[in-house]
């Protein structure tokens, strides 16, 4: 049987192997109270958004959001990995393999900072575009009137807000 691996991630547990996802609520759990696990891909998520001067915590969120951190998911659209990339995107991207994580978080990235780039710095642009397309917002010269697009910005916000107050969290007690 395979080795499982658990992570704290807000505000799931996720205890994951290659065959296995299951998902825990933690809801009754004190805030905080996991926060000595390991984050996922954190090594991978911090070199790379560094390498293009993106928010750590927004990529975290934009993982969470996208795929729950689990590197095989596949949308019903096509979409692959973590940072959900569709094959046309990974390969103008020059990702060989969406499931590998730092191959996908890397093309997640550069894409995301493209829109960054795209719309000024706009984040709730940017991720509109990310989850609409940027044609999408282009048209609409904003974000999208899309119940999905408009819920998974506010999403991703709340995401990277508590990722940052946990990582600050974490910092204060080593501090």
């Amino acid at each position: 049987m395979p080795e499982l691996k658990m992570a704290w991630i807000m505000p799931e547990l996720v205890v994951a192997s290659p065959e296995i996802k299951t998902i825990l609520t933690t809801s009754s759990v004190p805030d905080g109270a996991f926060s000595h696990k390991p984050i996922p891909f954190h090594g991978i998520i911090d070199q790379v958004a560094g390498r293009y001067e993106v928010d750590p915590h927004l990529i975290r969120a934009i993982i969470f959001a996208e795929s729950g951190y689990d590197p095989r998911a596949k949308s019903k659209k096509g979409a692959r990995g973590l940072m959900q990339l569709m094959p046309s995107t990974a390969e103008a991207l020059g990702v060989q393999d969406s499931y590998d994580p730092e191959e996908n978080i890397d093309g997640g990235v550069r894409y995301f900072r493209s829109l960054l780039d795209r719309f000024d710095g706009d984040v709730q642009l940017a991720l509109a575009a990310y989850n609409a397309g940027s044609r999408h917002v282009r048209n609409y010269e904003g974000v999208p009137p899309f119940r999905a697009t408009r819920l998974y910005i506010k999403k991703v916000l709340k995401f990277r807000k508590k990722f940052k107050t946990e990582m600050d969290a974490r910092l204060g007690r080593l501090a």
